[in-house]
């Protein structure tokens, strides 16, 4: 699952991350560290895709969305709109059950058992990051991607030290 992920990601003209919540948190660090290892990638809000951001696609493009439940009724919405735009889906899910499962063109089920208190996303935000990781490994492999060529991307900060 995660290779096919990582394949559609390389193919598309541009990448988007989304979600909610704390799965809104770790789609905006995904977005990060992708551009860090030279995949160009923005992350949007869920809400805010029908408040203008839809604007940014384009055929060719992938959205990468991140959801616990897979029911995230934004993200469910935002699949019509980019199946009508060329838009390729893929999920990042912790239920097999969610609607996106169905609606996605790619999913990752990552089921991570109880959450604190029952409702606390706390064990899914680590399970998607680490999903998160297995992606920029395949993405970092398939295209090569070197430490000198992660230096050029961070020259600053300790790191950029480090590579310099």
């Amino acid at each position: 699952q995660v290779e096919n992920v990582a394949q559609a990601l390389l193919k598309a003209k541009r990448i988007f991350t989304t979600g909610i919540g704390k799965s809104g948190y770790v789609a905006r660090r995904t977005a990060a560290s992708m551009t860090s290892v030279g995949v160009s990638a923005q992350f949007v809000h869920a809400a805010e895709w029908v408040h203008g951001d839809l604007g940014c696609l384009e055929p060719g493009s992938a959205v990468l969305a991140f959801s616990h439940s897979g029911n995230t009724k934004e993200l469910c919405d935002l699949t019509s709109v980019l199946q009508d735009r060329g838009v390729m889906s893929a999920a990042i899910v912790g239920s097999s059950n969610g609607r996106l499962c169905e609606l996605c063109d790619d999913v990752v089920v990552v089921p991570c058992g109880e959450e604190l208190l029952g409702l606390v996303p706390s064990r899914s935000i680590v399970a998607q990051e680490a999903v998160t990781n297995a992606i920029l490994s395949e993405l970092v492999n398939r295209r090569n991607f070197q430490v000198c060529d992660f230096g050029k991307n961070h020259p600053g900060g300790n790191i950029g030290n480090l590579l310099s």
